[in-house]
């Protein structure tokens, strides 16, 4: 039995969400790149063979639009922050400390959740794709394999490096990786 279109979005919704929320890095350009993938699905869903899952497909499908709209940061968006604020990167940093006591879970967890999505963006395309797919949303490797249309072993290198690339960023800016760093956030 064939499930219908609207049924095949309501499955799959939640988690094509949150893999084009981790690419995007926002939820404008999310909603956008999940409304161009689920236009490009509808119109393709008719020809759609079975040769793999539906949802593989699907994640495919929104990895091709958010590879198309994604542009590579060739710095931390944090100086981007910074500079917007009329701050330096250090004032920034300086600034970020003041959280130390905030017990307010909500801004935890907003923090939490900014300081991944900056360190995301400073990640090439394809790592970043890997790793949203492999650790962020817990696929199997061999499915990412399929959604990126590249051998396991070429995830799992990109996995790795993308860890590395994140760490190495995180490194002189987080205290978490560091302590003597200047963020002090302590998520």
């Amino acid at each position: 039995m064939e499930l219908s279109f609207d049924k095949v979005y309501e499955n799959h919704y939640d988690k094509l969400y949150k893999l084009s929320y981790r690419l995007m890095g926002n939820t404008e350009d999310a909603e956008d790149i999940l409304q161009e993938a689920f236009l490009n699905a509808y119109g393709a869903y008719p020809k759609f063979q079975n040769k793999s899952e539906v949802s593989t497909w699907l994640y495919r499908i929104v990895v091709n639009c958010a590879y198309k709209n994604m542009k590579i940061l060739k710095r931390l968006p944090v100086y981007d922050i910074a500079t917007r604020f009329n701050m330096t990167k250090d004032e920034f940093f300086e600034k970020l400390k003041s959280y130390e006591s905030v017990e307010n879970e909500v801004m935890v967890n907003c923090m939490r959740e900014q300081c991944l999505q900056l360190f995301l963006k400073c990640i090439p395309s394809k790592q970043r794709t890997a790793f949203v797919l492999e650790v962020l949303l817990m696929l199997p490797c061999t499915d990412v394999s399929k959604i990126m249309d590249i051998s396991v072993g070429a995830v799992k290198t990109n996995v790795y490096r993308a860890r590395l690339r994140m760490k190495e960023n995180m490194e002189d800016k987080c205290s978490y990786i560091n302590p003597d760093s200047p963020c002090k956030c302590k998520n």
